[in-house]
């Protein structure tokens, strides 16, 4: 399970680093499709069928997993309860914070991690609709940015629109 189990950590992360965290039955689909119609499937249900003496054994994987599995990545992962971020979002919605959002989600995506997306350039300039730079700011569209989009076949932006934003 171990090979599996580092898919599933990195899922898990990286949805948490996009502001999707993952609860306990949807961290179960991810684990139980990532072992459905492989090797690992016939090994579950043997392993069931040995341990638990279970007569017509499954290979879902159930709570039991997910605790054993959370106490094996305690490092990395952490639990919280949920937040409606509806009441919250007039206090997260500030300059302060968006600049952080922004900081964290290019600089992440200017890194060998993500594929390098994008590039840092040495200093703020303005682009147009099209992304070409451009010198004057009547021409420009939107705000100056130190980071240039090069990859943008590899950057999915999704928008939820809605009051369950925390699901």
């Amino acid at each position: 399970m171990e090979e599996i189990e580092v898919v599933l950590l990195e899922m898990i992360l990286s949805l948490a680093r996009i502001g999707k965290p993952v609860m306990l039955m949807q961290a179960l689909e991810i684990a139980n499709s990532l072992v459905k119609n492989t090797e690992k499937e016939e090994e579950i249900k043997e392993w069931k069928w040995k341990h638990l003496k279970m007569k017509d054994p499954q290979h879902e994987l159930g709570k039991k997993y997910w605790r054993n599995f959370y106490t094996r990545h305690r490092d990395v992962l952490t639990t919280k309860k949920a937040i409606c971020f509806d009441q919250k979002r007039a206090e997260w919605c500030t300059k302060e914070n968006l600049c952080q959002m922004y900081e964290k989600n290019y600089g992440y995506w200017s890194s060998d991690e993500a594929g390098n997306i994008a590039v840092e350039l040495p200093e703020p300039i303005w682009f147009d609709k099209a992304g070409n730079e451009v010198a004057d700011e009547k021409l420009s569209f939107g705000r100056k940015t130190k980071y240039k989009i090069v990859k943008p076949e590899l950057l999915l932006f999704v928008d939820k629109v809605g009051a369950n934003t925390s699901q």
